[in-house]
């Protein structure tokens, strides 16, 4: 799944949004932005959603290694 299309994109743990530059819009604060490794399909979904003023939104939980 991640092997060919890869994106790192900036996701606030707080509110789940997609944040740019290690800034969420939504927040108004850098201090819980994460990079997150997803399918650039999904990148682009949430994106194309994003465009028909639907904000989805990602649950963060930490990661079990």
């Amino acid at each position: 799944m991640l092997a060919s299309d890869v994106a790192l994109m900036d996701v606030c743990e707080k509110c789940g949004t997609f944040g740019y530059q290690g800034w969420c819009q939504l927040c108004r604060s850098s201090e819980t932005i994460a990079t997150v490794r997803m399918p650039y399909a999904t990148k682009l979904l949430f994106t194309e959603l994003l465009a028909m003023n639907i904000n989805p939104r990602l649950e963060m939980k930490p990661q079990v290694s």
